[in-house]
C-alpha cells in the first residue's frame, strides 16, 4: 500500500498523513522508548526506504529517523 501512496500523493499530502499517524500512534502507544535496539531502528529505516541505515551507528540512525519524522 505504501508504494502506491508515494506514487499517487503529493509530498504535502504524505507529510500530512505522516503527522496524523504520529499523533494517533502517540495517543495509543505513548512516547517511543529510549532503549530501542539498532535492529528496531533499522526496521524503521527500511519501512521508510532510508538507504545506508546498516552503515550508521545507532545514534546516527536514531537522529536521522527523528529528522525524517520532523519533516
Amino acid at each position: 500500500m505504501l508504494p502506491h501512496l508515494r506514487e499517487r500523493m503529493s509530498t504535502a499530502e504524505l507529510t500530512d498523513i505522516g503527522q496524523r499517524f504520529l499523533v494517533a500512534r502517540a495517543e495509543h502507544l505513548g512516547d517511543q522508548p529510549d532503549d530501542m535496539t539498532k535492529a528496531d531502528l533499522e526496521q524503521q529505516a527500511a519501512d521508510i526506504d532510508l538507504a545506508g541505515a546498516s552503515m550508521m551507528s545507532q545514534d546516527q540512525l536514531q537522529g536521522t529517523l527523528e529528522e525524517s519524522a520532523a519533516v
